[in-house]
């Protein structure tokens, strides 16, 4: 579980890494591969959104790229049918979660929380 003293990162399947390269490279499949209605929202001082098909915005986060270059703290945690990671900038109030589970041998995305407050 690296936080963000420990910048190194590796996934534990290889089949969910190469799923997630493609879920945030490919608009198309990414949205086919989320179980709506998904847990979470995003909030801030405006209120709440869920996250619904048509109000979607598109995720790019690289783990990897985030992990390397952040001062931020961070949680990773994965088995072989479950990927949570989560985000949190503790003095700015930006906080950025999301979690996969595999249903039928495909992955999908089943909770995003974005607070940034």
């Amino acid at each position: 579980m690296p936080d963000s003293k420990d910048k190194s990162f590796k996934f534990l399947s290889n089949e969910f890494e190469s799923f997630y390269e493609k879920f945030i490279t490919d608009s198309i499949f990414q949205i086919a591969h989320i179980k709506f209605p998904v847990k979470g929202c995003y909030s801030d001082y405006d209120g709440d959104i869920e996250w619904t098909r048509d109000k979607w915005n598109f995720m790019q986060t690289n783990i990897e790229k985030v992990i390397k270059e952040t001062s931020d703290s961070i949680i990773v945690k994965q088995d072989t049918s479950n990927f949570s990671f989560g985000l949190y900038c503790l003095d700015c109030g930006f906080s950025f979660e999301m979690e996969f589970n595999k249903f039928n041998d495909t992955w999908y995305l089943t909770h995003r929380q974005e607070n940034n407050y």
